[in-house]
């Protein structure tokens, strides 16, 4: 019995073996070109569970979050620039539009830190998977230092 089963195996084998034979002309008589080899990435598993779990809401704030504290960092450095260029400046009239464009950015900056001193809490509070407490609070304080600014050296 053990015999007819191995007879059984060795036959499907070589059936399979004709067959994929076949294939394997007939296909490369269709085309001469290889195809490429399919290649499966590896998802980390902790990965794929937080993407399937975060609703679309909660990826929308956290990415206009990350948006409004760039936003709000690049305008801080424009106008830390513009502040520098124009107290090197001589001619009044160029510092006078340099200063202008330094108050310009400083505006940018408190509006965007205004947006996303909100959007921090907004984040915090949407997602199921809390982002890293130092993460936000760096984010609020560079949101609150834009802000005050802001409304210090403009108002004053």
């Amino acid at each position: 019995m053990a015999k007819d089963k191995q007879q059984r195996q060795r036959q499907q084998r070589a059936l399979a073996a004709t067959q994929r034979s076949k294939a394997d002309t007939a296909t490369s008589n269709d085309s001469n070109t290889p195809k490429p080899k399919k290649r499966r990435r590896k998802i980390d598993p902790e990965v794929e569970r937080m993407r399937d779990e975060e609703s679309r809401g909660a990826e929308t704030v956290t990415v206009l979050w990350s948006i409004t504290i760039l936003a709000t960092i690049a305008s801080l450095l424009g106008a830390l620039g513009f502040g520098i260029f124009a107290s090197m400046a001589e001619d009044e009239e160029m510092k006078t539009n340099i200063m202008g464009m330094r108050n310009w950015f400083l505006a940018v900056a408190s509006i965007a830190g205004f947006a996303g001193f909100f959007l921090s809490f907004a984040m915090y509070h949407t997602r199921k998977y809390k982002p890293p407490v130092s993460v936000m609070w760096i984010g609020v304080l560079i949101s609150t230092t834009a802000f005050l600014l802001g409304i210090f050296i403009q108002g004053g």
